[in-house]
């Protein structure tokens, strides 16, 4: 007979939820996952990127992507010029305290750390227009709490 059944169960569990977490954040699952998400994009829109590897935050809990890149080609469905590309340190995919006791996780807050956009035009439609300052906001249209 076991004694005291709560401190193995606890243990146990405890056990399980640490080795999921360095599993999750393993360099084999991050390709794992990468190969799986691009086998599932289809070629014709025309993007083409990776990332590192996946880090776990507790609180506020979220995923981050790391060295997260994307690289526009000829031919996408974003109308890119070719040979843009999207850079970043790290992607933050925050979601709220307690949400996934509600049965629903959406998206709280998206923050890109070091985040470059690359775009090479040798194209004339560019010219002759105003720049206007561009934000995240314009970027991505997300529905979410916040954007940093």
């Amino acid at each position: 007979m076991i004694r005291r059944p709560l401190v193995w169960f606890l243990g146990i569990t405890g056990l399980c939820v640490v080795l999921a977490l360095f599993f999750i954040q393993s360099a084999w699952f991050a390709r794992t996952a990468q190969r799986l998400v691009f086998a599932r994009l289809p070629a014709r829109t025309g993007i083409t990127g990776g990332f590192e590897g996946f880090a776990i935050k507790l609180f506020p809990p979220g995923v981050s992507l790391l060295e997260p890149r994307l690289a526009a080609q000829a031919e996408n469905s974003l109308g890119l010029p070719a040979g843009a590309s999207i850079e970043a340190k790290r992607v933050d995919l925050i979601f709220r305290p307690f949400q996934a006791l509600s049965g629903e996780t959406r998206l709280s807050e998206l923050v890109i750390v070091q985040g470059k956009v690359r775009v090479h035009s040798e194209s004339s439609r560019f010219a002759g227009t105003q720049t206007t300052p561009l934000g995240w906001e314009q970027i991505f249209n997300l529905p979410m709490d916040g954007i940093s």
